[in-house]
């Protein structure tokens, strides 16, 4: 048996993300019967991030943290909507997501915590997409919890930051 993040089950369909040093793959199951709906491939290294799926403009996506690419899937076949590069290595912390941007970080090596606003296909990297983000005081295991527009997490130190959600700027 493989090591993987936690599953997500989103309506009928469960979702399972095995990121390794090779052969990384991610796959949706039907819930009732186990049947395999679909199964991609991914060009990732170890990670640990549980997918999240949300909905934004009508359309229903799982986004999936890791270390090269942030990436949102259609559940219904497994196909990239969107990606973006800039996390660091092993990722762990679980996406948020509030008022049309997810939250993604990474805490290992070369951490980073990334706004990304949605509504835009392809690959996203550099583009005005990326509404901000912060290299210090991230957290590498805990995930962030998002409350009245602040993302709150304790660091691996035992610290709690704190950052405004649109601006990005630190509170403490």
């Amino acid at each position: 048996e493989r090591d993987r993040a936690s599953g997500l089950l989103d309506g009928n369909r469960l979702f399972l993300v095995f990121d390794h040093e090779a052969g990384s793959f991610m796959v949706a199951l039907d819930k009732r019967d186990g049947k395999e709906l679909w199964r991609v491939t991914r060009d990732e290294l170890t990670s640990w991030s549980t997918p999240l799926a949300i909905e934004h403009a009508g359309r229903r996506q799982v986004i999936v943290a890791a270390t090269k690419r942030v990436r949102s899937y259609d559940p219904e076949n497994g196909k990239v909507i969107w990606e973006v590069g800039g996390l660091g290595g092993n990722v762990v912390p679980v996406p948020v997501y509030q008022n049309g941007i997810v939250y993604v970080m990474s805490g290992f090596r070369d951490p980073r915590l990334m706004a990304i606003k949605l509504g835009k296909e392809g690959d996203l990297t550099g583009t005005d997409a990326i509404l901000w983000s912060q290299t210090r005081g991230l957290a590498y295991t805990t995930s962030p919890v998002l409350h009245d527009n602040k993302l709150f997490f304790v660091t691996d130190n035992g610290l709690l930051s704190a950052y405004n959600a649109t601006t990005g700027e630190a509170f403490f």
